[in-house]
């Protein structure tokens, strides 16, 4: 298969942008005129692009598998979850540099920014445990067993998180912790 990203309106392509370094997309993250992908296994990259027209502004191979990603343009964040490396990567938005790796739990999977309390969490699929962690340092700030299999997390305006696994839906006040 071709890795491409097509523009719509209705049901007629009217742009598209077809290249390898697209790889086989996981997850996106969209900000403004801007989004962002990271793939799992064919090509195994974050990448940036604009959206108008559609083109690939930075890209780089992460190596392994990766399933989810988080941005955060005002802190010039980008976090993806490192499934086979039981960590999270996290990179400049801007550029995909390197800035840190936080630690978690053995299949991190899904991942949720609360921007304005500066919280990311994380899961990690076959530990049953939820990582939150400081959004500008990257700092560990607590772990919460929640479980096996927790596959995605969301986060309300109120900031509450939700996350479901195998037990369950459940619903987390990050007011309350950590």
């Amino acid at each position: 298969y071709e890795s491409a990203l097509h523009r719509f309106e209705g049901e007629a392509v009217v742009e598209s942008l077809e290249d390898p370094a697209i790889g086989d997309v996981s997850a996106l993250a969209l900000h403004g005129d801007q989004l962002w992908s990271v793939s799992f296994w064919r090509g195994s990259r974050a990448v940036r692009y604009g959206l108008s027209p559609l083109r690939i502004e930075a890209s780089r191979s992460l190596g392994g598998a990766h399933y989810d990603v988080e941005v955060d343009t005002a802190r010039d964040r980008l976090w993806a979850s490192a499934y086979m490396g039981s960590r999270v990567r996290v990179l400049r938005a801007t550029d995909l540099g390197d800035v840190g790796t936080i630690r978690t739990g053995l299949g991190t999977r899904a991942l949720a920014l609360d921007a304005e309390r500066g919280i990311l969490l994380a899961s990690s699929v076959y530990d049953g445990v939820i990582t939150a962690a400081d959004a500008s340092t990257g700092r560990v700030r607590g772990r919460l067993r929640v479980g096996g299999h927790v596959k995605d997390i969301a986060i309300d305006p109120a900031g509450e998180a939700w996350f479901a696994s195998r037990c369950g839906v459940f619903r987390l006040d990050l007011s309350a912790w950590p």
